[in-house]
């Protein structure tokens, strides 16, 4: 009687756990989960990875690298991420995958280290991250005493969702490998920000900066710092390129480059829509491709095969995403960073033919692609669009010419 009851005993405390596990689970928040399952379940190693904020979640997309260049890498960047933050999601990352190069964006070297107002953007990493010594010391590092229960069991945080349980969170970052497409155009001026504020930057902070170059050097991975474009020019990247010049560390400044167009291809005034995304990642690709690092085109190779699995994946719902746009320059711009061919039908007395954003888009989409400009006569002012991809219809469009400069689009 007396094993029968220990037994029974042990036998309630793991269905107990069992169930506590899986609760935890089913009412965490998705966005960690999608943004990194593909990571964790990885059989192979990745030659890059990518740290940041969200400016690198935004504006690199490893489904790119993938397509143009056979380089396999994920995107690791979280909204709001600071740098002590990003030190420690790169050294739990390593305790999986040793890339041979790290490209970390240290744009948000200026932010202060506090987490007691924001807790969001550390369960954007700890939530799905498995439980490890590594894990514990993150969490007792960067989190303020009295928070840290909710980032080791999460269903202590979400166990009331329960009525939010069968929304679709995130899904437009599903089989993206970490990066979050935006496709919205919201025009931005073209504008520098004053050169001669001082800058402060948390001694704190900059010793994060050294422990991620220790980290990097002792487990033989090329470093890489980065500071990626905004739509409004930032004069923090005048530190980062004399820190990089003093520690030794490569760097690269996107302000610098001719990459992006800063009036088209963001969706604020800091964030790269998808086109910006697709421009610095094949820049990237093309560089990375250029130095002797041992990098190679794994494309043909079976191994991968799931990469190309995902990358279909991930192509076929921003279409999905593609066909429900509600405006013209969202809508030009996904043909032109495509490169699709599309028949567009014009009339005559549309302002359209007037606006300089609009003709500049358009000029995008016809650099380098099969496709058809028209004036006609049509009084409604609908602008009328077919979409091909391979000489395939894949979706048609009509836009009304209302006075509104995102020309909204209207259904027959």
């Amino acid at each position: 009687m007396k094993i029968k009851s220990i037994v029974q005993t042990v036998l309630f405390f793991a269905i107990a756990i069992a169930m506590l596990i899986w609760l935890d689970g089913l009412f965490m928040k998705k966005y960690s989960s999608i943004k990194y399952k593909d990571f964790y379940e990885s059989n192979n190693n990745y030659d890059v990875l990518f740290y940041g904020s969200s400016l690198v979640q935004t504006g690199i997309f490893p489904t790119q690298l993938w397509e143009d260049y056979g380089i396999l890498s994920y995107n690791m960047g979280n909204y709001g991420e600071d740098i002590p933050m990003t030190y420690w999601v790169m050294k739990n990352s390593f305790d999986y995958y040793i890339p041979k190069i790290a490209i970390v964006d240290i744009t948000m070297i200026r932010g202060k280290h506090d987490v007691k107002n924001d807790t969001d953007k550390y369960h954007y990493f700890f939530d799905t991250l498995p439980l490890s010594m590594n894990k514990y010391d993150a969490v007792n590092d960067v989190v303020a005493e009295g928070h840290r229960a909710q980032y080791l069991w999460t269903f202590s945080t979400y166990h009331t969702r329960w009525n939010e349980l069968f929304n679709k969170e995130y899904d437009e970052c599903r089989y993206a490998m970490g990066a979050a497409p935006h496709m919205q155009v919201v025009y931005q001026e073209r504008e520098t920000i004053d050169d001669t504020r001082e800058i402060f930057i948390q001694d704190e902070v900059k010793e994060y900066l050294t422990r991620m170059e220790d980290l990097c050097e002792e487990r033989g991975v090329h470093l890489i710092y980065t500071c990626l474009p905004k739509a409004k020019d930032d004069n923090i990247r005048k530190w980062c390129k004399e820190y990089a010049k003093e520690t030794g560390i490569e760097y690269i400044d996107f302000y610098e480059l001719d990459v992006v167009d800063k009036h088209f291809d963001f969706y604020d005034g800091a964030h790269m829509n998808s086109n910006g995304a697709i421009k610095v990642t094949r820049w990237l690709g093309d560089y990375l491709m250029k130095k002797d690092w041992g990098l190679s085109d794994n494309r043909d190779n079976q191994l991968y095969s799931k990469w190309t699995e995902n990358c279909k994946l991930f192509n076929l719902k921003q279409f999905e995403l593609f066909k429900n746009l509600q405006t013209l320059p969202e809508y030009l711009e996904f043909i032109a960073y495509k490169e699709l061919e599309a028949k567009i039908y014009i009339p005559k007395n549309s302002t359209i033919n007037d606006d300089e954003d609009i003709q500049e888009l358009l000029q995008n989409i016809d650099s380098g692609h099969s496709s058809l400009f028209s004036l006609v006569d049509d009084e409604t002012c609908v602008i009328k669009i077919e979409v091909y991809d391979s000489s395939e219809l894949i979706d048609s469009a009509n836009f009304v010419d209302n006075g509104s400069p995102q020309y909204e689009r209207v259904y027959e």
